[in-house]
């Protein structure tokens, strides 16, 4: 069964229109936005910090550590 763009959304898909909106968002409010309970928000918070921004062992960490509290996230 094929997944709905809303429930591919929900899971955490993002989409260049979606990135091109958080842009110009700073440093600390992408940092919030990994906190958001739309995960989709969560991973355009990452790809936007990890693109725009050095990434220190702080902020790989912060990554990692919110990777492992998805829900979704399989670990194996």
């Amino acid at each position: 069964m094929k997944s709905s763009d809303a429930q591919l959304k929900n899971r955490g898909k993002i989409t260049m229109e979606d990135l091109q909106h958080y842009n110009n968002h700073t440093k600390i409010e992408l940092l919030k936005m990994m906190q958001s309970k739309e995960a989709y928000k969560r991973t355009i918070a990452v790809k936007l910090l990890a693109e725009k921004h050095e990434l220190s062992d702080e902020l790989t960490h912060l990554f990692l550590y919110t990777l492992t509290q998805e829900k979704n996230f399989i670990q194996k």
